[in-house]
């Protein structure tokens, strides 16, 4: 019965990353290849007194198959790996670290191991923003219309935040608040900017329907008056 046996396995990863300085605009963070599988082990042909290992599928295109030699799995024949830092001044910090698994009969060696600053860019490419409209309604089971639609620019500003914000919105345009032009004869220091005051329609008698306006704040007040009278001149808006 024939059995199969994978010889070589590779894995190629690239990591991209936000990038640091330019707005919109990703870099390749790092890049990492790694080979394992099947090597060929020598121990006819030695180099320095040790046995000479070398990957299965280099040994098989090279011709360097012979009888005798063995065959082990497992291994870790070579790993590579590159990372890059973009700075600024249009710079970048590149690390280049490379491993032979099979060199020194199995026990490997570190081949490269640097870091150095290298000029040129790295990003790879913008992030374009594409907008998304989304009809709001007050409530979720608010009656559908698009009689009338008011349109919102939120920018950046989350799903999640923006759609209670829209809704505020309109809550808040569907009560619309009143405004306030009142002469009051004389000066009263109770009355300031920012205080809540109960206006009285003068014209209806105090006890009678409509005769309260209803709660006002103060938005400005201004003293007015000649060599007689002086007058209160108040702006508010219901609150």
């Amino acid at each position: 019965m024939p059995v199969l046996q994978l010889f070589r396995e590779e894995r190629d990863d690239f990591t991209y990353a936000a990038h640091p300085i330019k707005a919109r605009s990703t870099y390749l963070q790092a890049h990492s290849l790694t080979v394992s599988g099947v090597v060929v082990r020598d121990t006819g042909n030695q180099q320095l007194g040790k046995d000479f290992l070398q990957d299965y599928s280099t040994a098989t295109r090279s011709g360097n198959l012979q009888e005798g030699q063995k065959v082990e799995s497992g291994y870790l024949i070579t790993q590579k790996r590159e990372t890059y830092e973009p700075l600024r001044g249009n710079k970048v910090k590149v690390t280049e670290f490379e491993f032979d698994g099979i060199a020194d009969n199995g026990s490997g060696i570190v081949i490269k191991d640097e870091t150095k600053t290298v000029t040129g860019d790295v990003a790879l490419s913008d992030i374009s923003p594409h907008p998304t409209q989304i009809i709001v309604f007050a409530e979720d089971n608010h009656t559908r219309s698009k009689e009338r639609l008011e349109s919102v620019n939120f920018g950046e500003l989350p799903i999640e935040l923006s759609l209670p914000l829209a809704r505020r919105m309109i809550k808040r345009a569907k009560e619309k608040s009143r405004t306030l032009q009142m002469v009051v004869p004389g000066y009263d220091p109770l009355l300031l900017k920012g205080y809540v005051i109960d206006a009285i329609d003068a014209g209806v008698p105090v006890r009678a329907s409509g005769a309260t306006l209803g709660n006002f704040l103060i938005l400005s007040l201004n003293i007015s008056g000649d060599a007689v009278s002086i007058f209160t001149n108040i702006t508010g808006i219901e609150v």
